[in-house]
């Protein structure tokens, strides 16, 4: 059987537990390396300008790499740069415009940023996060997916302050406020964006969201969100499974 790879943060543990629940229905098998979420930290540690990558996990991709034939490895780790600046408003409230948001997120006066910085902003972001795929290739020339972070869900302010993943709770930013959904919107598709103009640098093709899982203003459905403020659920997981199948079959 095909065997996949999968690497990265957060955003695929909702594709391993949906794996899990039926991975008779995939025509592959799959092998999850969850960076935060098990041992493996970030995966590794700095020492002066280099990254010097953990021998546990070295180890276990190599097993992983060496013992199977692996097509396509599967990779989320560029999605999480979006959030923490979509949760709670600026200090300076500000907004942008971009062709498909050409009007102002809310009534609220605001600094407008020129939609270049922005995307510089979330270029430069993406270039500075660790060097994970040339990581990868140091295993495989296989093919690479990106999955892109689900977007934004069109909760109420006391479920996003209630739920706020990542966020420290006495860290006094739950009494920030929060920001509205339009400018929320407009970050997630500025991130994604810019990911997906890396990815192609990089040579990753990526999974973008099914279009099934969103509403009409392009937010994710309130029934795939896993609870918190950023993750979907299980059947968001299924979802790109669904997706994920489709191009590997097609590559």
């Amino acid at each position: 059987m095909t065997n996949i790879v999968a690497f990265g943060n957060s955003h695929l543990l909702a594709v391993q537990r949906a794996f899990d629940a039926q991975p008779s229905c995939y025509p592959y098998g799959m092998n999850f390396f969850l960076l935060l979420q098990h041992h493996y930290n970030q995966g590794f540690h700095v020492e002066g300008h280099d990254y010097v990558w953990d021998t546990p996990l070295i180890e276990n991709l190599e097993r992983a790499f060496g013992t199977k034939t692996v097509p396509f490895v599967v990779t989320s780790i560029f999605g999480n740069l979006w959030s923490p600046r979509s949760l709670f408003e600026s200090p300076t409230p500000y907004d942008f415009f971009t062709p498909a948001f050409p009007d102002p997120s809310d009534n609220t006066p605001r600094e407008v940023v020129p939609l270049r910085l922005m995307r510089e902003q979330a270029r430069q972001g993406l270039k500075g996060l660790p060097p994970y795929i040339a990581f990868l290739r140091r295993f495989t020339d296989a093919k690479i997916f990106e999955v892109l972070p689900p977007p934004p869900v069109d909760f109420t302010e006391k479920v996003i302050r209630e739920n706020v993943f990542g966020v420290d709770p006495n860290d006094g930013v739950r009494g920030k406020p929060i920001c509205n959904r339009i400018l929320r919107l407009k970050l997630w598709h500025l991130y994604a964006d810019a990911t997906r103009e890396h990815c192609r640098e990089l040579g990753v093709e990526v999974v973008d969201v099914p279009p099934n899982t969103r509403d009409a203003d392009g937010m994710l459905l309130p029934e795939l969100c896993s609870g918190d403020s950023v993750h979907a659920n299980n059947d968001y997981g299924a979802a790109i499974l669904t997706q994920l199948t489709a191009l590997c079959l097609k590559s």
